[in-house]
């Protein structure tokens, strides 16, 4: 883990600094910019931070002259582990006076402590990424760990914030119901109801956390670039022992049947440690303890999720977790020391069950069974799952649809769904289906009777096509066309979406049925910037498409400042016509030739005609476009060249030669000094110059083509102006 995790420490307080100050607008401004400075690298500025949120001991640890070399991580840790934030008591003795919801803010100190630690664990991960993978292959997987760190961060910084807003606010609202009467109460309700949201809210990206952190660790574990330790001698920090804090580290995983895809649900689990207890001889005895999370405002035991994922943050010591649910056998993990961290406990349940034949469907040429166990792969085979048509026996073969390895380095594998592919499509309407009751679950359980059902020929769904990825402004909605193919076989269906983040990404509703061309067209909305992920099935079908949608904060953009044809500063000959553009598709352009701005109701519209120059001016444009900020007030100034532009006369001091010029031109002012002289185009563009003082000038204008030009010469007393040709 770097150093301290200052880094993280730094990046969630810019994350927690930028919600509050969009959300309370300022009214807590003063005491949070104390409070979350953002001067990082000033780190006894955490004494402030610690006394406002954090326990005594973390705050003295914090405050202890030389903590940033000896405790810098364990204070974190502390102040982690403390669910009495001081600040937060202190708050809710204030408001208590209005009513006992108050005490609800002292989850905020929950949410801090709980993101903490999790973004703690990352830094853990990509350490060990650092340590054990080549220079190429450890940016590869770091940079996908900091990826999902960084996505973590910001979704734990909205709940954060957000809890604290309806936990202070369903105080003060029950507080002041003698004053509001009825209204406070229906305030405080709401709250509670987002409250249920934002727990909804947190379920769902602790889990895609702990997919994250799953994923990134197999990567390290896949990887032949990688040093392959075992798991208790993987690299970690050691707790630091001048400082008498425990740690807490991540012990967790998933629960699954037969195989790691098939997650179970609702699995109790729960966590015992060891201790070592004296008797009253002296002798040490070993106690298995059940573990009291409440100190830690945690739960034990723990149920499951969709995901058949649990997680617990614990202090050290030698951990096991005892998994139970109802018609399976009851399973442990082997003890585990703590440290390092146990971030990949994987447990398999067996269920002593007769398997079933779940369900079936007969296609055009094929016939697939699912069974509702997975199943011994050699058990399904031609003799036991066979196929009549018309009385006869049908010719194929048995592919297994979904076999899978038993767990990570196995190479034993089971498989729930078969299809048997006939040697040519079926005449019949309807066929027959037997699976006999000599298949075996994983278990090794045979069914308890042969299956035998007769089945409709129905055309088979093959394909389902979306975009791979769609981006959508925040705050608005754009449409996504799923096609399920073939159009006969799907019209009718019913598509099921689901969004891996609602709170990012949103949908109109979670179903949609296909029309006539198997098509539906998905409405998404922008909740949130940032990304998520849109997951299609249609019900009796395995087809499934994902398209990942990037829901970007799109800043209102600035239309292109305005041009013109001749630059600004020329000096241009009478009748000069200046042509005005801008590059941005269908802006308007706005313009004045009084000076004043074109922003007023004085300015006129440039619809394409030239404006033909008649003398000296000065012309300011805009431009301007729906939906756009309008560009900058660009200002065309120009000068008009004198009418009187004579030859050179035998009275003018000013002298110029050859005449016409050639391939230099002399120039010569009597015996006064040149301070600089121009040789520009009939278009105002200077093609020659000089600039330092001297009494004669000679421009190199050989590689001018033949024409009409103009000098402009500058002495101390007067500026002269010529026209010349040039051969």
């Amino acid at each position: 883990m770097p150093n301290g995790s200052t880094e993280q420490m730094c990046e969630f307080e810019a994350i927690m600094r930028d919600l509050f100050a969009d959300v309370v607008g300022g009214r807590f401004q003063p005491g949070l910019e104390k409070m979350l400075e953002k001067d990082c690298k000033n780190l006894s500025r955490r004494a402030v931070l610690s006394s406002v949120f954090y326990n005594r001991q973390a705050h003295s640890i914090y405050e202890t002259e030389g903590w940033i070399n000896v405790c810098r991580r364990d204070a974190l840790r502390a102040a982690q582990a403390s669910r009495n934030a001081r600040w937060l008591l202190n708050t809710s003795r204030f408001i208590g006076t209005f009513g006992g919801n108050a005490l609800s803010g002292v989850s905020l100190g929950d949410d801090i402590g709980a993101g903490w630690s999790r973004c703690r664990s990352w830094d853990e991960l990509i350490g060990q990424a650092e340590f054990l993978c080549e220079e190429e292959e450890s940016q590869r997987i770091v940079e996908r760990a900091k990826d999902y760190k960084g996505r973590f961060a910001r979704r734990y910084g909205s709940k954060t914030l957000l809890s604290l807003c309806t936990d202070v606010g369903g105080g003060l609202a029950a507080g002041a119901t003698t004053v509001t009467m009825g209204t406070s109460i229906l305030i405080s309700g709401a709250c509670m109801g987002l409250n249920a949201t934002f727990n909804h809210w947190r379920r769902s990206y602790e889990a895609d956390n702990n997919r994250w952190m799953a994923e990134i660790r197999n990567m390290i574990r896949s990887s032949n670039q990688c040093k392959h330790f075992p798991e208790n001698n993987i690299p970690h920090d050691t707790p630091n022992k001048d400082c008498d804090i425990q740690d807490l580290i991540d012990p967790s995983g998933y629960v699954y049947e037969a195989v790691p895809s098939n997650r179970l649900e609702g699995v109790t689990a729960t966590a015992y440690y060891k201790e070592n207890v004296e008797d009253m001889y002296g002798d040490l005895h070993e106690n298995i303890v059940k573990w009291d999370a409440a100190e830690y405002a945690q739960e034990n035991p723990l149920f499951t999720d969709e995901y058949g994922m649990y997680a617990w943050d614990v202090p050290q010591g030698l951990w096991q977790v005892k998994f139970e649910k109802e018609g399976y056998e009851t399973t442990y993990s082997e003890w585990l020391p703590v440290p390092p961290p146990q971030l990949d406990v994987n447990i398999a349940m067996s269920q002593a069950r007769q398997p079933e034949v779940k369900m079936a469907r007969a296609y055009e040429d094929a016939v697939e069974v699912e069974f509702d166990k997975y199943m011994m792969p050699e058990s399904l085979n031609a003799e036991n799952i066979s196929v009549m048509e018309n009385g006869t026996a049908v010719e194929g073969e048995i592919v297994l649809l979904n076999e899978e390895v038993a767990h990570e380095g196995a190479t034993e594998t089971f498989a729930s769904k078969v299809r048997f592919n006939a040697s040519k499509p079926f005449t019949a309407k309807e066929v027959t289906l037997t699976v006999s009751n000599r298949v075996e679950s994983y278990a090794g359980i045979r069914m308890q009777d042969n299956y035998e059902q007769s089945f409709t020929v129905e055309q088979e769904m093959k394909l389902m096509e979306c975009e791979p990825t769609m981006t959508v402004g925040y705050g608005e909605t754009g449409t996504l066309t799923v096609t399920v193919l073939s159009a006969e076989a799907s019209a009718g269906k019913t598509l099921t979406v689901k969004t891996s983040s609602p709170m990012i990404v949103g949908i109109e509703k979670d179903m949609y049925v296909l029309d006539k061309d198997g098509k539906a067209n998905i409405t998404v909305s922008g909740e949130l910037p940032g990304m998520g992920a849109l997951t299609f099935t249609v019900k009796g079908s395995d087809l499934t498409a994902t398209t990942l949608v990037n829901v970007e904060n799109k800043a209102a953009k600035t239309v292109a400042n305005p041009t013109a044809s001749v630059a600004s500063g020329s000096v241009v000959a009478m009748g000069t016509e200046i042509y005005l553009h801008c590059y941005t598709n269908g802006a308007t352009i706005y313009y004045t030739l009084d000076g004043s701005c074109p922003c007023g109701d004085n300015a006129l519209i440039y619809d394409g005609t030239p404006i033909v120059i008649t003398g000296d001016v000065t012309i300011k444009v805009m431009a301007k476009a729906p939906d756009m900020y309008e560009s900058d007030v660009m200002e065309f100034v120009y000068s008009v060249i004198p009418d009187a532009i004579d030859d050179v006369t035998t009275n003018d001091p000013l002298q110029l030669y050859p005449l016409p010029m050639r391939d230099r031109l002399n120039v010569k002012v009597g015996s006064g000094i040149i301070r600089s002289v121009s040789l520009v185009n009939l278009g105002g563009v200077t093609l020659a110059s000089s600039a330092k003082p001297t009494k004669q000038v000679t421009l190199d204008v050989s590689t001018l083509p033949k024409g009409m030009y103009i000098v402009y010469v500058v002495t101390d007393r007067k500026t002269y102006s010529r026209k010349i040709r040039k051969e």
